[in-house]
């Protein structure tokens, strides 16, 4: 989203996880990352790395001083991460939802609300058909950036 909104050249580098990637950043082997709060947290709050936008559509409170791309004047660079649960297709319905309703009734305490927006995470919660929705939105601004010739599928 980011290259495709500043027609900055990007390449993306395969890592076996996030954590993996901030050391090659930290250390300089590359120039930078698109990542979370959570996997920077500690090279951030030990300044080794400096946040440079939030992808998302608002400020994170966990850093609070640092502008979204859309702030610091790029439009439709936004790509927020999205941490959601998911099931086999043919999980029963009651599962599903009794799932649902544990994963919502946990975003509800207050101990994991502090410590997930510590994380930089927005909580949102909802239903499995409002989390698929969102992915599939999701998916559809990707597919359409792939046909554009703007990103090309690994």
């Amino acid at each position: 989203m980011f290259a495709a909104a500043t027609g900055v050249k990007l390449t993306h580098v395969p890592y076996k996880g996030g954590a993996l990637a901030m050391i090659d950043v930290v250390s300089g082997q590359v120039a930078g990352i698109l990542t979370s709060v959570a996997t920077a947290e500690t090279q951030i709050r030990s300044g080794r790395v400096r946040v440079i936008g939030v992808a998302g559509p608002k400020r994170q409170p966990a850093i609070p001083d640092v502008p979204t791309f859309a702030e610091a004047g790029i439009k439709n660079a936004d790509c927020p991460n999205f941490y959601g649960m998911a099931a086999p297709a043919r999980t029963p319905a009651a599962i599903v939802r009794k799932l649902n309703a544990g994963v919502n009734d946990a975003l509800a305490q207050a101990d994991v609300r502090k410590r997930l927006g510590d994380l930089g995470m927005d909580i949102v919660g909802g239903s499995p058909e409002d989390a698929t929705k969102y992915v599939m939105t999701q998916a559809e601004r990707v597919r359409g950036l792939i046909k554009a010739g703007v990103l090309t599928p690994e």
